[in-house]
């Protein structure tokens, strides 16, 4: 064996640099993986929000053609609950509701399970708006009766909620 200086003066000094970099190679790849984890993450909640939107316009839906399938009771004497249980339809109402309120609500689920497979919750109400003040562009609506419809839809995680709503007018066909 021969023996040169060198060797003695290195001590580890390459077992040293490869650990420093073996640490700096697993930083990156954790970082990488959880900015990939984070990715997947953000897709999957955009996913269920969609699933949501879609809910909630399909229970829209269902409640615009429940108004329509009523429309005779809904125009004769406005619709209320005591008048049309079971329907969707809460209370008569002077203002546009803001706030979406479970009660006298009608879940659509079964229907989107039924139409298309879509395995999350959906609800409509209805609510008439009497007393609603029409302005000159509707002046062609004054015979007509206002409802709001609204619509909750629940993607696959009950975090993942949208609540649309649409006005509806109910007209007589003369």
């Amino acid at each position: 064996m021969i023996y040169s200086p060198r060797q003695k003066k290195q001590q580890g000094f390459v077992l040293i640099v490869t650990m420093i970099l073996l640490m700096v190679v697993s930083l990156l790849a954790v970082g990488g993986m959880r900015v990939s984890v984070m990715g997947e993450r953000m897709a999957g909640n955009a996913m269920d929000r969609n699933l949501a939107k879609l809910a909630a316009e399909q229970a829209i839906t269902q409640g615009l053609a429940k108004l329509q399938a009523n429309s005779t009771v809904c125009l004769d004497t406005g619709c209320v609950n005591t008048n049309t249980v079971g329907t969707g339809v809460a209370i008569a109402s002077a203002t546009m509701p803001s706030v979406w309120s479970p009660t006298d609500s009608v879940d659509v689920t079964k229907e989107l399970v039924a139409a298309g497979g879509q395995k999350s919750s959906a609800k409509y109400l209805i609510n008439w708006l009497n007393n609603v003040a029409f302005t000159p562009a509707l002046s062609s609506k004054s015979t007509c009766k206002a409802y709001s419809v609204m619509g909750r839809g629940e993607g696959k995680n009950s975090a993942s909620v949208v609540v649309l709503q649409t006005i509806a007018y109910v007209c007589p066909t003369d």
